[in-house]
């Protein structure tokens, strides 16, 4: 023989209660929802990206992006074109790597 087990049905102020609450949650998560929709998509790092021509043929990138923090330097060479670059020395220094015979006295 098995024990009968009775259910006690929830009273219907409780269900009331369960019914408004979800309702609720829902709205609260579509509002949510609904403001972000609105907004632009903000991108995972900002960038700030600076760019100047140099020369013809050759472009200068300047790409900073503060929260990593992380700068990066492009020199963009367009091959198409007729381009020379020069090195030259500050202040007529010589180079630190240059065998110290070469330098003189």
């Amino acid at each position: 023989m098995q024990p009968i087990i009775r259910r006690r049905s929830r009273p219907a102020a409780t269900l009331v209660v369960l019914v408004l609450f979800a309702l609720l949650a829902a709205s609260a998560l579509l509002t949510t929802a609904a403001a972000e929709a609105e907004r632009p998509p903000r991108p995972l790092f900002e960038r700030i990206v600076k760019t100047k021509k140099i020369a013809p043929g050759l472009l200068y990138t300047k790409i900073i992006e503060k929260k990593i923090p992380r700068r990066t330097f492009v020199l963009r060479i367009d091959l198409r074109k007729a381009i020379t670059l020069d090195v030259t020395l500050s202040k007529s220094r010589p180079s630190a790597r240059r065998d110290p015979s070469s330098r003189g006295s």
